[in-house]
């Protein structure tokens, strides 16, 4: 999702800087906000690390992992998913605002015979794709973002089986990026067609 939201903000740059935009320093920028971006969300994440611990059952001859948290822990651990979870989807749904404000504005200097309300009306229609898009991403995976608010991990639960599901269609967004982003977007989907005709 960050880096989805990294993408949002490259898009967004670009529209405002127009012919301005620097390709080349947009790559070099990406690779190190990448490696930034991987350091801070492992430094943020470490406590579930260090206090994750093996429950050796005798009993039931198993092993459980209990996470041992102290209040405030629970309380960093609670806000830090949230964050997490809720972060790149305000950065996606502003970026693409920011993106069709920009355009219609745009366009109002060049038509003057429309209004302004007219014209975002009809870059909405146009740009739809980068606000359903990010929509789509949080109700796949907000069933993760549940379980990982309310799943107690030291037994197994009645509802195993609702968890692993849930799980995995969180997963959905990344198996699918292309039909999300590209097939959802009419200028991609017209530009992969013209590279299917290379091959």
């Amino acid at each position: 999702n960050w880096l989805n939201a990294c993408v949002a903000i490259e898009r967004t740059v670009s529209v405002f800087q127009g012919v301005y935009f620097n390709k080349n320093k947009s790559k070099q920028i990406a690779y190190y906000i990448i490696i930034l971006l991987f350091v801070i969300i492992f430094c943020l994440s470490i406590t579930q690390l260090v206090k994750l611990h093996v429950f050796e059952d005798k009993i039931e001859e198993r092993s459980w992992c209990v996470v041992t948290y102290s209040s405030w822990l629970q309380t960093y651990s609670s806000i830090w998913t949230f964050f997490h979870y809720f972060a790149p989807l305000f950065i996606n749904l502003l970026s693409a605002l920011l993106i069709i404000i920009k355009t219609t504005h745009q366009r109002v200097g060049t038509q003057t015979s429309l209004s302004f309300l007219i014209l975002l009306g009809l870059k909405l229609k146009k740009y739809k794709h980068l606000l359903i898009s990010p929509v789509i991403i949080l109700i796949l995976t907000l069933p993760h973002f549940i379980i990982s608010i309310i799943l107690d991990c030291n037994k197994s639960s009645h509802l195993f089986w609702f968890y692993l599901i849930a799980y995995f269609l969180s997963f959905i967004p990344a198996a699918f990026i292309f039909i999300i982003f590209v097939i959802a977007s009419p200028l991609y989907r017209q530009e992969f067609k013209k590279t299917q005709k290379f091959f």
